[in-house]
């Protein structure tokens, strides 16, 4: 079992969580351990007190199975995240930890973001890729507000237009609200100079 997880999953190493994501899913789905992550095999609820010996009896089989399904599943994920990244294991919940393993993308992403420089030329592929990464953030419930989001756009552009980038400041961040440019393209002009 390890070996096949060896080669078909990647290390998390918080820079590629969206492959490791599928990668490990698919892993765990030829497992058959995929349910106790993916929520539709749940932990058994514990019986009311005084409830029969057979109902804890019942209970009891039922948690060992699933205690068993989520040692496998949690372990598969476990295996395959960097050892940096290991406090994020949630106890006796896989699912848990596949879910909060996703956090470790949110520094990447924000850190590509402000890193971003949009070239010289067509500003759109530059502006699209800004728009993927903010999206990954609010996927993973990070917000930028849009004047924030505004001012990450204006610092990638090239220092040659810093001037027209001072000068559009407060056009920049009414107008700058994520725009999906792979659907409605803009144009994108600087004012004239006099």
């Amino acid at each position: 079992m390890s070996s096949s997880l060896e080669r078909l999953v990647p290390i998390l190493d918080g820079t590629n969580y969206h492959d490791w994501s599928v990668l490990v899913q698919s892993y765990l789905q030829l497992q058959n351990s995929w349910e106790v992550v993916g929520g539709s095999y749940r932990m058994p609820t514990q019986p009311a007190q005084g409830a029969s010996a057979s109902d804890v009896t019942a209970f009891r089989e039922a948690f060992s199975l699933w205690n068993a399904a989520d040692n496998k599943a949690s372990g598969a994920i476990m295996l395959r995240i960097s050892a940096s990244l290991r406090h994020y294991r949630g106890a006796n919940q896989s699912a848990r930890t596949f879910r909060t393993a996703s956090q470790s993308t949110q520094y990447v992403d924000f850190k590509l973001l402000i890193n971003s420089k949009l070239s010289g030329g067509n500003p759109i592929p530059g502006m699209e890729r800004m728009a993927t990464l903010i999206d990954c953030l609010l996927t993973n419930s990070l917000t930028l507000a849009n004047n924030l989001q505004g001012l990450i756009l204006l610092a990638a552009l090239p220092g040659k237009w810093d001037s027209v980038a001072q000068l559009s400041l407060p056009t920049a961040i009414f107008l700058y609200h994520v725009p999906r440019l792979s659907h409605q393209r803009r144009c994108i002009r600087s004012p004239p100079f006099h």
